[in-house]
């Protein structure tokens, strides 16, 4: 296929800017076989590939692509629809270190599934940052929504007890709604520190799976108990639609224009303030409205530590070094720039 220049372009071409020649082959490996043989100039490449090209007959650009990873809860979990809960999660995860040791540095950390270069992207807006005390402090904050049977029968014999002893007397009844609390914050610490969270991941994707295991150990740091379940693909859709899981560590594709609905709409979590924001999103009629609205919506996620975001994935294009001029490939358009490019003459 050829793709012939426009003469009648809106905006200026390059002067040297000629005809491309598309090449359609059956798989990837083909693809890569075709520029290792210098029989095509140009194409994209995933990490596995990336290696085979470390040689001087080519450049390689490196551009933010539309591979988000994040980590999903189960609101199901009651401890996991508190906000403290998930805050010292999120304080507890070390994400740079993830970055280099789960992602091999392959990718860039980011706060929201919106590629961080996007114009509605708030750079302004700082992930929960790896903090073990702040965990810690967060986890001592903690009083799960759900009623636990056992807990709330304790407590409201506790209440009747405490009616019938102190009915006449105000300053033994503070004294025991103070102890009533105490005993509550014990009991509330004793069963956190029986909880086993489940995490799920997909068996064959070897980042996720070492990513997996550096949260966990994060969490041990702070004093929950977690286990990797490594699952295949089927069986990882199946716990996640089954709610058996407790952490989900997942990976999504982008859209290729900035939106990040189907992701927020597919955490499991819904309340009124997150619908109205997605209702403004799908209204709004003008790139400043659709920006205030993403600015809180940001805002709204990180502060309720709604999920936790990881990294955005690299992907690579691969040139021929006698090609001439920059390329800047992007999640939207991987061969922008190409226009740029030139053959060089040898002389």
């Amino acid at each position: 296929m050829i793709l012939s220049i426009n003469k009648d372009y809106y905006s200026k071409l390059p002067s040297n800017s000629k005809d491309i020649k598309i090449g359609i082959v059956p798989d990837a490996e083909a693809q890569v076989s075709m520029v290792m043989a210098l029989d095509s100039d140009i194409t994209s490449v995933s990490l596995s590939d990336l290696s085979k090209f470390y040689e001087k007959e080519f450049n390689i650009t490196k551009y933010e692509g539309r591979d988000y990873e994040s980590v999903i809860f189960n609101y199901d979990n009651k401890f996991l629809k508190d906000v403290n809960f998930r805050k010292a999660i999120s304080h507890a995860i070390n994400k740079e270190k993830i970055l280099e040791e789960g992602y091999m540095g392959n990718g860039k950390l980011v706060n929201f599934p919106l590629n961080s270069k996007s114009k509605y992207y708030n750079n302004d807006i700082k992930q929960l940052e790896y903090d073990k005390e702040k965990a810690k402090s967060y986890l001592e904050k903690v009083n799960p929504s759900a009623e636990d049977k056992q807990l709330s029968k304790d407590e409201n014999n506790k209440d009747k007890n405490s009616s019938k002893e102190n009915k006449n007397n105000e300053i033994k009844g503070k004294d025991s709604d103070k102890d009533k609390k105490e005993n509550n914050k014990v009991e509330i610490k004793k069963m956190i520190s029986k909880l086993n969270l489940k995490i799920v991941v997909n068996k064959n994707n070897s980042e996720r799976v070492k990513s997996a295991y550096l949260i966990s150990e994060n969490l041990k740091a702070i004093g929950i108990k977690s286990t990797v379940v490594e699952l295949v693909d089927k069986e990882l859709d199946e716990a996640i639609s089954s709610k058996k899981y407790d952490l989900a560590l997942v990976g999504w594709e982008l859209s290729s224009v900035p939106d990040a609905r189907n992701v927020i709409e597919n955490i499991g979590y819904s309340d009124e303030k997150l619908t109205g924001y997605i209702t403004s999103l799908i209204n709004a009629t003008s790139q400043s409205q659709i920006s205030d609205v993403y600015k809180s919506l940001q805002a709204y996620v990180n502060d309720n530590a709604l999920f936790m975001s990881l990294v955005i994935r690299h992907d690579y294009i691969v040139t021929n070094r006698r090609l001439e001029g920059k390329i800047s490939p992007n999640d939207f358009d991987v061969y922008e720039g190409i226009t740029n490019l030139n053959i060089e003459v040898k002389k």
